[in-house]
């Protein structure tokens, strides 16, 4: 090649002689990339060659720049690989890996765009390395030295890089190179690159391999295959094509039994981590059920201790629940039940007894001779002032509350000229009460927040104090009103408070009750022997020691109310108590008048549907009455004393025998001291001791006892 370059450049004189000045310099700058190249420094050649503008040089000039510039970027390529492999191939062999050493310095001998430097540097490595092996085979027990042979393989270039190839056709030549030769290089330049790229794949492959990483390792693969399959026609002879495809299958198949392999193991893998779960979650399961079993086993003996044994057992049911074959919470149960019907025995005795000397007590109270007429139960007072509660049994706690906090009294109320917005606040404040004021509805009637109001009282009550306030702020054209619900005081105009009605339910029993007239006093006269007489509406109880007479009714001809019904539920009764409700509050809200409002009575109490102003003018209307009524109903029982033959006295003879249990027994006794009888009783149980008693030869009276 060199020869050729030297003939061409004679040739390329010639016509720079005769092109002038500018074929000259285009010539020298050729001249120098040429010279550049020949001497290695291919990057700085190509540098040169890209300043030459090619139109201005002659035909055999372009063809010269042409064949330069083809070569170039090979030759770049190939000195580039010589200086990478020569600093690969110091480290393999400073770090002792002869084979890789071998290989990259035998790749760099045979690299004819290495320089000569490393050319002849790489064959004095090669032969190091291979009197190495040879010491080292010498070294074994039977080894022996070999010399070198020339007849060794050469070096293969290295995986997934270009490497160009020298063959007959590279060497330098007087003859210029042919189409064919030039189409035969490009087409073997080709085939090399694809069977570089396979290589290049074939590692990168591996490693996804290597990293688990099965996606690009298919890809990878798949475009090696594809680059050996596009470079097929290039593959000269044929043999290179199918062993190179041959390796892009085997490729493709490694890839996919490691992917295979891989899946097995990774499977595996999970079986023994769900494996490894599931033992872990038992583990847990019995570790927690065995920490709850002893804390109930530490409860169950802190009830114990406290002695409560149904408790306990019930812990210890738990216990049994959780682990069925526990023997140590069985016996405890079996234990725990015994105390618990134990102290069931004893809770059931001191019951026993409790309510034995309660029934004592009650029957000793009744033997006393009260000295008054009439006894009123201890808690009378408290009676009398729930009953008063504004009458309601319906209704929450907070509304009845709040309806009784309304008639506690203020001591002293003043105020000038002060806006209404004010004022409530105030008495909110005083009283701790809930007061909702519907400025909307206010406004629209006339009534602003600002309008001054002016209250001078004292030692009135709350609703007397608040109904004072509305009446000054409506005036005579706007009438203002409360309501009590949900536990606050709404205030807003009377005509929407009138659209919300709800129901209460009052319960007037003790109005609804018809007190009988008597004629005179009960009469008890001791000295009467009489055993009594009757009039037609009266009674007497007569007895030995005295008699008890009285006149309770008139006669039944006299126009009285002796002939009505006396309970509770008198129809006439209930009727006036609604006529007076009706004719007395709010009289045109009623249905019956032409309103909404309804009232009716069951079982003695008035059922009521209205507004709140309605309610609250019935409940003062019902405590009115029961403050006049003052009624008490009380039942009276009186002991008579009579003597043994009273019934006989009055004609009953009876014979009966009492305490059937000890009936024909006689308590045993014995001579104390002094020849005092004594009872005796039995040791174990504690009873008395009883012996049969003797009866007289006829067998129907009792012998009398010793």
């Amino acid at each position: 090649m060199h020869k050729t370059y030297r003939l061409v450049t004679g040739f390329a004189a010639a016509l720079i002689l005769a092109a002038g000045s500018i074929a000259m310099a285009q010539d020298a700058t050729l001249k120098k990339a040429r010279d550049q190249f020949s001497a290695q420094d291919y990057e700085a050649a190509q540098q040169t060659a890209m300043t030459i503008d090619e139109s201005k040089l002659s035909d055999a000039e372009k063809s010269d720049y042409q064949a330069l510039m083809r070569d170039l970027p090979v030759a770049v390529n190939g000195a580039r690989k010589a200086t990478q492999d020569q600093a690969d191939a110091e480290k393999a062999y400073e770090a002792g890996k002869w084979d890789d050493a071998e290989r990259l310095y035998k790749a760099i001998a045979s690299n004819k765009y290495a320089k000569s430097a490393s050319q002849t540097t790489a064959s004095k490595q090669i032969e190091r390395i291979g009197e190495k092996r040879r010491l080292a085979e010498a070294a074994k027990p039977d080894g022996a030295v070999r010399p070198a042979s020339d007849d060794a393989p050469a070096a293969q270039p290295p995986a997934g890089e270009v490497v160009a190839v020298t063959t007959a056709q590279d060497a330098p030549t007087d003859q210029r190179m042919t189409i064919i030769d030039t189409q035969i290089q490009a087409d073997r330049l080709l085939w090399e690159r694809a069977y570089a790229k396979l290589q290049e794949n074939a590692i990168k492959a591996k490693e996804a391999v290597a990293a688990n990483n099965w996606e690009d390792a298919r890809r990878l693969a798949e475009y090696g295959y594809q680059a050996i399959e596009a470079a097929r026609v290039y593959a000269d002879p044929a043999s290179k094509y199918e062993s190179a495809r041959a390796m892009a299958i085997q490729l493709k198949n490694e890839v996919e039994d490691a992917y295979r392999a891989w899946e097995q193991t990774n499977a595996e893998d999970k079986r023994l981590e769900v494996q490894r779960r599931v033992e872990e979650r038992r583990r847990l399961l019995e570790q927690r059920r065995a920490e709850q079993i002893e804390q109930l086993f530490n409860t169950a003996r802190q009830l114990r201790q406290e002695q409560r044994f149904a408790e306990s057992a019930q812990a210890l049911r738990e216990i049994i629940y959780l682990d069925p074959a526990n023997v140590r919470a069985r016996d405890q149960l079996e234990t725990m039940e015994d105390l618990e019907s134990f102290a069931l025995q004893a809770d059931l005795d001191r019951d026993f007894k409790r309510n034995f000397q309660r029934t004592i007590m009650d029957t000793e109270e009744t033997k006393v001779p009260w000295s008054s007429d009439v006894l009123y139960p201890k808690n009378w007072l408290q009676l009398t002032a729930r009953r008063g509660e504004s009458g309601s049994v319906t209704g929450s706690a907070e509304d009845r509350e709040l309806n009784s906090r309304l008639s506690d009294v203020m001591p002293n109320i003043r105020f000038d000229e002060v806006p209404l917005e004010t004022v409530v606040e105030h008495l909110q404040a005083s009283k701790d009460l809930n007061i909702a004021v519907d400025w909307d509805d206010l406004k629209n009637a006339g009534v602003p927040p600002e309008k001054p109001v002016s209250i001078r009282m004292h030692d009135v009550s709350f609703k007397t104090v608040l109904n004072e306030l509305l009446a000054q702020a409506g005036g005579s054209d706007t009438v203002l009103s409360f309501r009590v619900e949900d536990g606050r005081i709404r205030v807003a105009t009377e005509e929407k408070l009138d659209r919300y009605k709800f129901v209460n339910v009052y319960d007037v029993r003790d109005l609804l009750v018809a007190i009988p007239r008597f004629l005179n006093a009960p009469n008890v006269n001791p000295a009467s022997n009489d055993f009594g007489t009757s009039g037609s509406s009266g009674m007497t109880i007569a007895g030995s020691g005295g008699s008890f007479s009285g006149t309770f009714f008139k006669d039944e001809d006299d126009n009285s109310d002796a002939g009505r019904n006396t309970g509770i539920g008198d129809p006439a009764i209930t009727q006036s108590l609604m006529d007076i409700i009706r004719g007395t509050v709010k009289q045109d809200s009623w249905r019956e008048n032409g309103g909404d409002g309804s009232l009716r009575e069951l079982n003695g109490n008035l059922i009521v549907y209205n507004t709140s102003e309605a309610h609250r003018q019935i409940g003062d209307l019902l405590g009115q009455l029961r403050e006049t009524r003052a009624l008490q109903v009380a039942i009276e029982a009186r002991f008579l004393t009579v003597t043994n033959n009273f019934l006989e006295e009055i004609g009953v003879d009876l014979d009966f025998v009492l305490n059937q249990g000890s009936a024909d027994f006689d308590a045993a006794t014995t001579t104390g001291a002094g020849r005092v009888p004594t009872p005796l009783f039995d040791p174990f149980t504690g009873a008395r001791v009883l012996l049969p008693r003797p009866f007289a030869q006829s067998g129907t009276l009792p012998a009398t006892p010793p």
